[in-house]
């Protein structure tokens, strides 16, 4: 559901971390505890660096750049008109079938349980109303990391070693005023950067996919 009206932002980079914080918390359940091994795991996942992985042609060309990582099962899309961010709620652990013993004859699991399918998704089209439809979007600092895609069994569909950036900036997205997205601490955040003089009154975000946004 579209929101009814759009969010006039007043204190750009604190409003959009705190919507991207309400929105997730939302969607994120109590974390449970976790055995040792795991949570040294998770960790690590928390440490390592956000890949914004760019679009060399193994994607469909609407998408200029996915982000992998920080993001707990879901996937952020940038486009050169909107980000598409899913975020999703992970299922509800099943009870254990029963098991032979005490009179209890077993039973077969259900066909959800033991399926390895992911929970409930959020769908959310974020995009800046009255922004520039075609921005320049320049990533910057190069990671280490390589990724390769080898799709199908076309070898000129193949793409090996694609560029990985630890941040993309939209240039120009409004008169003065850059959008920049990167990742600290094992997540994605993002900031308007204003230059002298820039009219950030004109700022203004709609969420596409979303009943009810709160700001506090």
């Amino acid at each position: 559901m579209r929101l009814r009206s759009p969010l006039l932002l007043g204190a750009i980079a604190l409003t959009l971390a705190l919507l991207f914080v309400l929105v997730a918390s939302a969607w994120s359940p109590e974390a449970p505890s976790l055995p040792h091994d795991q949570a040294q795991v998770q960790a690590a996942l928390h440490r390592a660096p956000l890949l914004f992985i760019q679009n060399a042609g193994q994607f469909a060309p609407q998408a200029r750049f996915q982000v992998r990582g920080g993001l707990g099962g879901g996937s952020l899309w940038l486009a050169n008109d909107a980000l598409w961010l899913t975020l999703v709620k992970p299922a509800s652990p099943q009870p254990p079938a029963p098991t032979r013993g005490e009179g209890t004859e077993s039973q077969p699991p259900a066909p959800s349980e033991g399926s390895g399918a992911g929970g409930e998704g959020l769908h959310l089209r974020l995009r800046f109303l009255g922004a520039n439809p075609q921005p320049r979007i320049e990533p910057f600092h190069r990671l280490e990391t390589h990724v390769s895609y080898f799709l199908g069994n076309d070898p000129a569909k193949w793409r090996a070693d694609v560029p990985v950036w630890g941040g993309v900036r939209y240039v120009g997205l409004y008169p003065g005023v850059d959008l920049e997205l990167s990742g600290e601490g094992g997540r994605w955040g993002w900031r308007l950067l204003a230059g002298a003089g820039a009219d950030l009154s004109a700022v203004r975000l709609s969420v596409e996919g979303a009943e009810e946004i709160t700001l506090e």
